[in-house]
């Protein structure tokens, strides 16, 4: 019977992290090594995979599960994808507003200087 020691596990994530600057969705099934695995389940930021996510990591289960998760998957993105866009017109929209709101006030500021110049000419003369 061998004694060698596991060298990496698989498992899921708890939260969105990122890797190697890559952003990794919650419930992702990752391999790693014993120390991350340590770190991570210690931090809560993953747990071990059970026996069911080990298969289907590795291929074991039947690929229409696999693909009904993709797709799954794919309609959450195209949704999220459709909000975002949606809230960018939003942001374009209040930009816009907020570009004329600053000219407006850069136009009065403008107006009120000039007022004020002209407000202060007679004391001016007045001082000489």
């Amino acid at each position: 019977m061998s004694k060698q020691k596991q060298t990496t596990f698989l498992v899921v994530t708890l939260i969105c992290l990122s890797i190697s600057g890559e952003m990794v969705a919650a419930g992702t099934s990752i391999e790693v090594d014993r120390g991350t695995r340590a770190d991570w389940l210690g931090s809560k930021l993953a747990r071990d995979a059970t026996e069911d996510e080990i298969a289907e990591y590795y291929g074991e289960q039947d690929g229409d599960e696999e693909t009904e998760r993709l797709a799954a998957e794919v309609k959450a993105l195209e949704a999220a994808r459709d909000s975002l866009r949606t809230e960018i017109e939003q942001l374009g929209q209040d930009f816009d507003a907020k570009s004329a709101e600053v000219k407006q006030l850069t136009a009065d500021r403008d107006a009120l200087q000039a007022e004020l110049a002209k407000a202060s000419e007679p004391k001016a003369k007045a001082a000489k």
